[in-house]
């Protein structure tokens, strides 16, 4: 068979295998054989919420996959169903569109496909609207503690990269209330369309909350693509009250004890506060209910016309507001709020002619009506307001009035030689009295009333004046006010003031009210009669009615200066709204409480009586009727002391409090802490610690006893007590002088620094309290089981004055000591006095350092004959003058010791002397006595603004003076004897010393000799030593030069390598782009795939064989790098070796030096030689350290730029592997479509052949 007859064949498959080719590159239309098509989708469409998709299937028994995305390709696929069609027909199927949409087209837009395995049937688009979400949709603006609460509002199906800068709430309960939170800074809205804020309330909304109701939410978002179809959020607010202790501070949780007296009243320092409750409603009652006891409430009402809620549903009411003041039973309580409509007020106002009979009417929302007829008869006219007069012409006549609620007073005065008046008229409102004006007007001679006449005319409102002499009304008739008279006879003066005013015949009125049933009530009144009338212009009515729930307040009036009448009316609804919060917490506990003598804790003292009452006990008769089950009519309560009774029972009344008028505590009682209990028949109970004695006393402690003397003395420096005994060895004080003399005089100790000690009764177990004295601490000391507390302390380093001693308990609190005890009795209002006082030391005694509330003994000064003695002191004042010195109350020394005029004290009140040339001189007398025995030394002082001087407390000092005891001949005879004979002794202890000594020099100077011996080897070696350190540092210059050298060999190497790096990513980015040229020609010409493919592997060969180049010259490189560092390490290890033979032999000289260390100073210079040599070892060590520091380094960089080279080839490597993947999986799906369209083509090939042959061999 001829081949060329099959040529049509290989063109026809040439031509399907190009049409397969191209058809990769053409977007693909729907299947021609469609076999489902999209019926409808539900709008709108919402994030969040189901779309349904209804589609028609052409035949049975097929898969169709439903897809909603965010576009045709599907990029991002959002849900996605699969749909079982077992027949021909339509279907609908619903899935939910996410609420996150990442990849959201701008507009917002759904894509929704249907596919029939994977080939697509149909798609359709619909838009996306937005959708605000509110999480939580139900709150209260704050939770039970008074604590505003947060808001999440989300949005979704927005456009990405918008900003939101605004959430807007809009109330639908209550139109026209509306909130806006501006974001700070705007949120933009992600690619998925979303975005959420977080908004705190009370900081981001309304600082006071929003009002209740339902909202509507929406955001402003700028550039949204459909904001008129956003879905908007819905928020619905919740009222919650919240109770408010104003004293302790604390919000829903309030503990009280049910007393309400004229002292104290529980309910005065509580509040409610009220969120979120409907706007501009009044509150006109808030009830407590027990919790504990069914029945027993307590209802608190308030004027509902006052006690409203603002626009934002917000209000604080305080009970000592409230119409009720009450004691309140023990138990639990919550509230409830009650709400009503607020009232309303209506206003009529009709124009009704003087003499006539008119009609006003109100209509109100209720449907009730008001209808109020009038008739008003009377004229205007001048009346006397008041009048002046006096006997004495020269007078000034005054008159006082009030006008428009103001005062004004009116004064004339007669200038009889002038002839003339002078009016003047004041505002008297305020002080000083403002001058309105003053008029001077000529009297005329009156001869009908004998008088000489002068008027004034009037107005305060616009103030306007004009006087005359004429005796009548001003014309035209009203145009001023006011008229006054002067009238000035013979013996007296007269001024009258005259008012244009309403003067009012008669009237009548009639009010009718029809209420929303028809049912009416009417009022009627008269004048003169129960018509009120304000004797100016004015008359009025008030009239109130309950009816059906609502409250009528009406009112009428009429003007007859304006002839106005004017109806009003106020409509309450008593209709009322309840809102339970049982998450509040007002707990009643009982307390007792002493009203007479005085407040727990005390002082009481035994046998006295008490008026105790009890507050907060559980309800009494006739609450224990109300109450189911209760065991008792009546709550009775029993008072014991220390559990032993004190008083008959006695019944509590119903809300849990009584009074006992007189309860006797024991005259046998012991003095401290005792309690007071009461117990009612519930089983409440309260105790009551008191203070038989005093709550807390100071005393003064002297050698173990109590002194009656509140004087005390203040600690020396560092609140130090010093104790000064005249024989202290039981003390620990041994060797003092003449002890056993000054004995026969010793008497008590002397000291500087008082005991002070303070008993705390009425703490609680294991409280805490920290004393001070004066304001300085002075310890801390725990309460006991009994509530007691006991400290003693030294009186701090304070100048003179008087003290308050205080107490701050942990738990009790602050409080001052305000009772002494001075041994038999407790003193009120005894408060400590810190007084000057002395103590006299011996002159050799040194105060050790001494510590707060210390206590340091020392020895009494001792003296034989006269002598000198160190004076100490405290509690003097800065700035003191000292006049002189008293010893045993006379002033005997003063002229020997006049050195006390310089004497001083500091700010601490501590006595001090001056200071010479920087020398603080120390406090000192004379004591020019010879006389044996125990003198008392006092200081005459005075006070800074005083003139009497004063004495401080004395300090002692003991003079010995015993002469009976005498040397004779004899006795110095011996003792010379005695002498010589130890002299002698002595000669020959020096002379055998002296011996001993001679030899051992002699050892000394042969030891020298051989030291120098020593010296001359020690030179040897030195010089020895500096051989090497020569050595040495030639060695160190050859390896710094070698280890340079090295360096500069890597670092060519490394330049190198990045050559080679550059080299190879030229290429293969050549490489790639050559690639990309080649697999881009494969959409014009199918031909040239073979040789494209063909240069890629070309390409690709040669890449590989570069970068196998580059990997042999960084493995040279590495393998250089590596030998030249083996180098360097072995010049290292020759410096170690060289640094360890140093190390040798410096040894050795150190050896050499130790033998001889023991012997003279000699040898000090050579050491010093040797110490050079080994600092010039030192420093060549220190130089080869720092070049193996510069190894170290060069060897970093290296590292560093392999690493940087290394980083660079494989960014390299990656931009290749990125660029050819993407060409060579797009070449590769073109090349499986052409393959499959090519075996297509074969086979319509083989069976045209098979056709052809067939006929050929048929003919």
């Amino acid at each position: 068979m001829n081949r060329y007859m099959y040529k049509p064949l290989y063109i026809l498959f040439s031509i399907l295998l190009l049409i397969s080719v191209f058809t990769g590159f053409v977007t693909m239309p729907k299947v021609l054989a469609q076999v489902a098509s999209i019926v409808s989708v539900s709008t709108p469409v919402y994030p969040g919420e189901p779309v349904t998709v209804t589609f028609n299937a052409l035949q049975g028994n097929i898969l169709i996959n439903v897809t909603l995305a965010s576009d045709s390709v599907p990029t991002y696929v959002w849900a996605s169903q699969a749909v079982l069609v077992t027949s021909p027909g339509t279907y609908t199927v619903t899935l939910t569109l996410p609420k996150s949409l990442p990849g959201l087209s701008s507009p917002p837009t759904l894509y929704v496909i249907i596919y029939l395995g994977t080939t697509l049937q149909d798609f359709k688009t619909v838009p996306i609207y937005p959708k605000i979400e509110v999480t939580p949709p139900k709150t209260t603006n704050v939770d039970e503690l008074g604590r505003f609460r947060s808001l999440s509002v989300c949005g979704y199906g927005y456009d990405s990269g918008t900003t939101v800068s605004e959430i807007i709430f809009n109330s639908t309960t209550y139109p026209g209330t509306v909130y806006t939170a501006t974001l700070t800074p705007p949120v933009t809205v992600g690619s998925d369309g979303s975005f959420c804020v977080t908004l705190d309330i009370g900081l981001n909304i309304s600082s006071v909350g929003m009002a209740g109701g339902v909202y509507n939410v929406n955001a402003t978002v700028s550039g949204a693509s459909y904001p008129d179809k956003t879905k908007l959020g819905v928020l619905e607010i919740l009222p919650q009250a919240v109770i408010y202790d104003t004293i302790a501070g604390t919000y829903g949780r309030v503990y009280a004890n049910g007393r309400c007296d004229s002292l104290v009243c529980d309910q005065d320092r509580i509040q409610v506060y009220l969120y979120g409750f409907p706007p501009s409603s009044s509150v006109p009652q808030i009830q407590f209910v027990n919790r504990n006891y069914t029945g027993v409430n307590y209802n608190f009402t308030f004027d509902p016309a006052t006690n409203k809620t603002d626009a934002n549903g917000y209000a604080v009411l305080s009970l000592a507001r409230s119409g009720l003041r009450t004691n309140m039973s023990a138990g639990d309580y919550y509230i409830v709020v009650y709400i009503a409509p607020a009232p309303q007020t209506f206003t009529n106002t009709t124009s009704i002619p003087l003499g006539a009979k008119g009609t006003v009417t109100l209509s109100l929302p209720n449907g009730a009506k008001i209808s109020a007829v009038s008739y008003v008869a009377g004229k205007f006219d001048y009346v006397v307001k008041a009048s002046d007069m006096s006997y004495t012409i020269t007078d000034t006549l005054r008159i006082d009035f009030t006008y428009g609620g103001y005062s004004y007073r009116l004064a004339a005065n007669w200038d009889t030689t002038a002839g003339t008046v002078t009016f003047a008229v004041y505002n008297t409102s305020t002080l000083p009295y403002t001058t309105l004006f003053t008029a001077t007007q000529a009297t005329a001679y009156n001869a009908t009333i004998g008088a000489n006449v002068a008027v004034l005319y009037f107005n305060i409102t616009p103030l306007a004046y004009t006087t005359g002499t004429t005796d009548a009304p001003p014309t035209p008739a009203g145009s001023y006010v006011f008229w006054a008279s002067f009238y000035g006879y013979t013996n007296q003066i007269l001024l009258v003031l005259r008012q244009y005013q309403f003067v009012l015949s008669y009237a009548n009125l009639s009010i009718t009210l029809t209420a929303p049933d028809g049912t009416k009530f009417s009022w009627y009144f008269e004048y003169p009669g129960n018509y009120t009338y304000d004797g100016m212009s004015v008359v009025s009515a008030k009239v109130s009615q309950t009816y059906a729930g609502y409250k009528y307040d009406i009112s009428f009036s009429y003007d007859a200066s304006t002839q106005l009448a004017t109806l009003r009316a106020t409509l309450t609804s008593l209709t009322w709204t309840s809102y339970p919060f049982l998450n509040q917490y007002y707990l009643v506990r009982p307390v007792l409480v002493i009203l007479w003598p005085a407040p727990a804790p005390g002082p009481y003292m035994p046998g006295q009586a008490l008026v105790i009452a009890a507050y907060g006990y559980g309800p009494g008769y006739p609450w224990t009727t109300v109450i189911p089950n209760a065991p008792f009519l009546y709550n009775n309560i029993t008072i014991r002391l220390d559990y032993t009774v004190l008083n008959a029972s006695l019944p509590l009344d119903k809300d849990g409090n009584a009074t006992f008028a007189y309860v006797y505590l024991p005259a046998k009682i012991t003095f401290g802490v005792h309690y007071l209990k009461g117990t009612d028949s519930w089983g409440y109970e309260y105790t009551e610690a008191i203070i038989i004695g005093v709550a807390a006393y100071w005393a003064k402690i002297v050698w173990g006893k109590y002194s009656p003397d509140n004087r005390v003395s203040a600690g020396y420096y560092n609140n130090a007590r010093i104790e000064v005994c005249p024989c202290p060895e039981s003390l620990g004080v041994v060797g003092m002088k003449y002890c056993g003399k000054c004995a026969v005089y010793a008497g008590d100790c002397d000291y500087l620094g008082d005991y002070i000690e303070v008993v705390v009764s009425g703490l609680v177990p294991g409280e805490s309290v920290n004393v001070s004295f004066g304001g300085v601490y002075r310890g801390t000391v725990t309460a006991d089981s009994n509530g007691m507390a006991r400290i003693v302390f030294v009186v701090p380093t304070l100048p003179s004055g008087q003290y308050v001693i205080s107490i701050v308990g942990s738990i009790t609190g602050y409080r001052t000591v305000d009772y002494f005890y001075n041994g038999t009795a407790f003193l009120s209002g005894v408060y400590p006095v810190v007084y000057p006082k002395i103590v006299l030391l011996d002159l050799t005694t040194e105060l050790a350092p001494l510590t707060d509330n210390s206590t340091t003994v020392v020895p009494a000064p001792v003296i034989v004959g006269s002598g000198i003695v160190q004076v100490v002191g405290t509690g003097f004042t800065p700035g003191v003058q000292f006049l002189g010195v008293l010893i045993n109350n006379t002033d005997a020394t003063a002229s020997v010791n006049s050195n006390v005029a310089r004497w001083n004290a500091n700010s601490d009140g501590v006595l001090v002397a001056y200071s010479i040339a920087g020398r603080t001189i120390t406090p000192g007398l004379w004591i020019p006595m010879v006389e044996p025995g125990k003198y008392k030394v006092e200081l005459v002082y005075l006070m800074p603004g005083f003139t009497v001087p004063n004495v401080s407390m004395g300090g002692y000092v003991f003079v010995i003076n015993n002469i009976s005891i005498m040397a004779t001949k004899d006795d110095l005879s011996k003792a010379t004897s005695q002498i010589l004979s130890s002299l002698s002794a002595l000669d020959t202890k020096l002379s055998a010393a002296l011996t001993e000594l001679s030899g051992k020099l002699d050892t000394v100077i042969s030891q020298l000799s051989s030291l120098n011996n020593t010296l001359t080897g020690l030179t040897g070696s030195v010089a020895t030593l500096s051989s090497k350190l020569d050595a040495l540092s030639s060695d160190l210059k050859s390896t710094r030069s070698d280890v340079l050298s090295a360096i500069s060999g890597v670092d060519a190497k490394v330049t190198a390598l990045q050559s080679a790096v550059a080299s190879a990513r030229s290429d293969i980015l050549s490489a790639v782009a050559g690639v990309d040229a080649k697999v881009t020609a494969l959409s014009g010409k199918i031909d040239t795939l073979t040789t494209s493919l063909a240069n890629v592997t070309t390409g690709l060969s040669t890449l590989m064989s570069q970068l196998k180049d580059l990997s042999d010259k960084m493995s040279t490189t590495l393998a250089t790098l590596s030998t030249t560092v083996a180098g360097l390490s072995t010049k290292i290890d020759t410096v170690t070796t060289a640094l360890s033979d140093l190390k040798t032999a410096v040894a050795e000289v150190s050896s050499k030096v130790d033998s001889v260390s023991a012997t003279v100073s000699d040898l000090k210079n050579s050491v010093s030689a040797v110490s050079g040599k080994i600092d010039t070892v030192s420093s060549a060590v220190s130089g080869v350290s720092s070049k193996v520091d510069d190894v170290s380094k060069a060897v970093g960089t290296v590292s560093s730029k392999l690493d940087t080279m290394s980083s660079d080839l494989k960014k390299s490597i990656s931009d290749m592997q990125t660029a050819l993947s993407g060409q060579l999986s797009t070449a590769s799906v073109v090349l499986y479509v052409a393959t499959i369209l090519a075996l297509l083509a074969f086979v319509f090939a083989l069976l045209a052949y098979l056709s052809v042959r067939k006929a050929t061999a048929t003919k």
